[in-house]
């Protein structure tokens, strides 16, 4: 029976198969530009590894995804202020379709945000596809910045930054 009493946690190396089924059913969908190379098993079992996958559930099923980046894939770009190596990123942020409008992707990285800054990370990087209209939405909401644009992964992305030394969780909307 599901309780849908949230708990944000996370991922154990038995949920990959429900986070790649969680991957997929949002691949092509809307405004994802995830396709069949990405993201995977491969990703998923690499977060798993070094303990950088989370996951959203409501007692039944995941419901949600985010991974911290340990390898800050962004930091060769150099429009972001924060470049001291106090920075992380965040990425493969995913909620289930049904899910959606109830602000748990920007309740998720709130909860990684609040995290990291406990942690001593002085910022949060990260890159949306430009056409994803309700990702930047969500991430202007909680404090980020536009630090630029890049071409990425075969199309143009915007460059986020979340200045953590001023950030308060309690002031941000989710």
């Amino acid at each position: 029976m599901c309780t849908y009493e949230l708990t944000f946690r996370p991922a154990t190396a038995c949920e990959a198969d429900e986070v790649l089924a969680l991957y997929q059913s949002v691949k092509g969908h809307g405004t994802c530009v995830w396709d069949d190379d990405y993201p995977t098993m491969r990703e998923i079992a690499h977060d798993l590894e070094t303990g950088n996958l989370y996951v959203l559930s409501d007692g039944c099923q995941i419901i949600g995804t985010i991974s911290i980046v340990p390898e800050n894939e962004l930091d060769d770009q150099d429009c972001f202020v924060c470049r001291d190596g106090s920075q992380r990123e965040i990425a493969r942020i995913a909620v289930r379709r049904e899910w959606r409008g109830y602000g748990l992707a920007g309740q998720m990285v709130e909860r990684i945000a609040d995290r990291l800054r406990n942690e001593g990370c002085h910022a949060i990087h990260l890159s949306a596809a430009s056409a994803n209209v309700p990702a930047l939405k969500t991430y202007r909401k909680i404090g980020f910045c536009k630090a630029g644009e890049a071409y990425l992964y075969g199309g143009l992305y915007s460059l986020l930054e979340l200045d953590l030394t001023a950030w308060n969780v309690e002031g941000a909307s989710t």
